[in-house]
């Protein structure tokens, strides 16, 4: 009984964590100088500091935002890279972004030479 108890709190967790993991979707309703406000309509509440993206009809990004606060279906974002301008009704993703290429550290060239060639030295 005890096993079965710890396996359905394990699948609860997993699941969970799935859900997490997945973007949370929504729409501006709010706009003003220092941020948007947005109808979540989808996906567990996002923290503060969560990537906010807006598109516009086409499907083009207006800019990114990040989470300042959250209120029941309601988040507040602050601007981080606006492009253009936010409107009411535009489609918002939260807590996905577009990933960044990994830039290698700066390691200098290895130095190639060519090989010298050793002949073997008679005993004698």
């Amino acid at each position: 009984m005890k096993k079965s108890f710890c396996m359905i709190g394990l699948l609860v967790m997993l699941a969970e964590l799935s859900v997490a993991a997945e973007p949370v979707s929504g729409v501006v309703f709010g706009v003003s100088d220092t941020g948007i406000e947005i109808l979540v309509s989808t996906g567990t509440p996002p923290s503060e500091g969560m990537p906010v993206e807006v598109f516009a009809e086409g499907g083009e990004s207006v800019g990114t935002w990040s989470v300042t606060r959250t209120d029941v279906n309601t988040v507040y974002a602050r601007p981080v890279n606006v492009s253009g301008v936010p409107q009411l009704g535009q489609t918002v993703r939260i807590g996905e972004s577009t990933p960044k290429p990994v830039v290698a550290p700066g390691v200098p060239p290895v130095e190639k030479t060519t090989p010298v060639a050793v002949a073997p030295i008679a005993a004698g």
